[in-house]
């Protein structure tokens, strides 16, 4: 279900809670936030989440519903904790549109 929030609850929810769900996309969606789905196999739809062990974050992405098909994503590997935070923004966005349009 999407959840109406900005980046800054987003962050504080996850410290709290160690994982806060962001939302759902499809291929495309993800594609145009930037997301290289090359190297993944097909899936209909991925479910986003942001995790903190209280003080690092991480985004992880759940293909089609199926834990044994998890990626993670480390502030690092997205160019630092600046772009990391434009990503989780970009997909907090995309849920508030979902949301405003009334889908999930």
């Amino acid at each position: 279900m999407v959840q109406k929030m900005d980046l800054t609850t987003a962050l504080k929810k996850a410290q709290e809670l160690e994982e806060v769900f962001l939302v759902t996309l499809s291929r495309e969606e993800l594609q145009s936030v930037g997301f290289d789905t090359s190297t993944f196999g097909p899936f209909q739809f991925v479910d986003v989440y942001l995790e903190s062990d209280g003080e690092n974050f991480m985004l992880k992405y759940q293909f089609d519903g199926d834990v044994t098909q998890t990626y993670y994503e480390k502030p690092q590997q997205l160019g630092g904790e600046e772009s990391f935070k434009e990503v989780v923004e970009s997909y907090v966005r995309l849920a508030l549109k979902k949301l405003q349009e009334g889908g999930e």
